[in-house]
């Protein structure tokens, strides 16, 4: 039996309601407080966040990619090497794509979300979710991914 293909805004939901806020499947254990709108400067300042770490995957620089994610997820990981090892594994479309492109970012019950548009190398397409988290110095890091085959989005 086939899956019911669902909108990404539905997914997102399904997300919060399965895995929590945190898409890498981590208890997050701290509160954090929930943001209600986020300026084009912000969601540009997430996007950059975003193609630097895909970049750094890409040039195998796991000492940048690591840097991009958050406290909670380089406590998980402990290393980079680790961090590394864990994406060329789970998400190779990711770590070396062909192409990508933003979609339309969202904010679920204050968490904000970027849908990205993965071509991998083997000419596959996957929508990642990147969850994003403000850290205490403004500045935003990558708090967890999901992925699907982007037939799962379509309407």
């Amino acid at each position: 039996m086939g899956r019911t293909p669902v909108s990404i805004s539905t997914f997102c939901r399904l997300l919060l309601i399965v895995g929590g806020t945190v898409l890498l499947g981590l208890g997050s254990g701290e509160a954090s407080a929930k943001t209600t709108r986020l300026s084009p400067g912000d969601w540009r300042a997430i996007q950059t966040v975003i193609a630097k770490q895909m970049d750094a995957f890409r040039l195998n620089n796991g000492d940048v990619a690591f840097s991009l994610a958050s406290p909670k997820v380089r406590r998980v990981f402990e290393s980079a090497d680790n961090f590394m090892e864990m994406v060329r594994a789970e998400y190779s479309a990711v770590y070396q794509p062909r192409s990508y492109r933003f979609l339309k970012p969202s904010l679920l019950d204050g968490e904000p979300l970027q849908a990205v548009e993965v071509i991998a190398l083997d000419g596959a397409v996957s929508i990642a979710v990147f969850s994003m988290e403000r850290q205490p110095n403004r500045s935003w890091r990558i708090s967890g991914c999901y992925m699907r085959d982007s037939k799962q989005f379509a309407t």
